[in-house]
């Protein structure tokens, strides 16, 4: 495979050096980190023989990175051309060897140093291929209006190919993967590791670490310690992306009846009534 590596790139950046680079970020914090991970794993897309683990691995002693996905399932905000080019980065590494040569190719063919056009989609066939998959999902979310998805949607360009044009979209990274994760089209674009991160023990515990749910009428709800309560809390975070939903729009028994619902898909402990009214900041009626 070495044959047809662009020898400037890897002059400027050896895969050794990424690895390396790798293994300093520990001190950083966790956006910092988790960004400077994806940068690393963009980049190691001309080279085959050093495995995302091997990268997980360097910086987080973890081959299967639960900490960088925790990273980026948490209930926070990042815009979508960020989330979808983590997604494509990924997925560029799954390429094959007949695609890495035509990029290589291209690549190789272009005055500019390797690292300034690894990601011009609009240049790479390859790189385009993956974000027209990656935005193919982003925009049935769009129009669905999805809940996990804030910004000036009624004004984007009306191509929705380049992950550049969502740019001034932002995305709830909980409820996004959680969608991407649900969705039986588009399941496929999340990494294998990003999903056993999802389908572990771990994911309630990735999620509840961030306080961000936005509760009704700014009512306070008691922090109870317990299995039950923790797990609507973590249903509430990716049922209702953008807060729970004021009794007006839901009534105390839907609420119970989807929390419960989902509680028993996701085999998390089952909560009564009383205990998801409470978590809701409501009162048991």
């Amino acid at each position: 495979m070495a044959d047809f590596q662009p020898k400037s790139f890897r002059e400027q950046i050896p895969a050794e050096s990424l690895l390396a680079q790798a293994k300093t970020i520990g001190n950083l914090p966790p956006e910092d980190r988790r960004n400077s991970i994806g940068w690393i794993i963009a980049n190691s897309f001309i080279f085959p023989e050093l495995s995302i683990a091997d990268i997980y691995e360097a910086a987080y002693g973890d081959r299967n990175g639960r900490e960088y996905w925790r990273g980026w399932f948490a209930a926070d905000w990042s815009s979508m051309y960020e989330f979808g080019r983590m997604l494509v980065a990924h997925l560029s590494k799954t390429a094959s060897i007949k695609e890495r040569q035509q990029h290589s190719q291209l690549m190789q063919n272009k005055d500019m140093p390797y690292y300034t056009m690894l990601w011009l989609s609009s240049t790479d066939p390859l790189q385009g291929k993956l974000e027209k998959r990656v935005c193919k999902a982003f925009s049935i979310a769009i129009n669905n209006r999805e809940g996990w998805i804030r910004g000036d949607i009624e004004h984007l360009p009306i191509d929705y190919a380049h992950l550049v044009n969502l740019s001034r979209v932002e995305v709830n990274r909980a409820g996004a993967a959680r969608w991407f994760f649900k969705h039986p089209d588009f399941h496929h674009l999340l990494p294998e590791t990003a999903v056993l991160t999802l389908e572990s023990d771990d994911a309630p515990k990735a999620v509840r670490t961030t306080p961000a749910e936005s509760w009704p009428d700014g009512a306070s709800p008691p922090l109870r310690q317990g299995s039950q309560s923790e797990a609507v809390r973590f249903a509430f975070m990716s049922l209702f992306v953008q807060g729970i939903p004021s009794r007006g729009a839901m009534t105390n028994d839907h609420l119970v009846g989807v929390v419960q619902d989902y509680l028993k898909q996701h085999q998390l402990p089952n909560a009564s009534p009383d205990t998801i009214l409470r978590r809701a900041g409501r009162k048991a009626s």
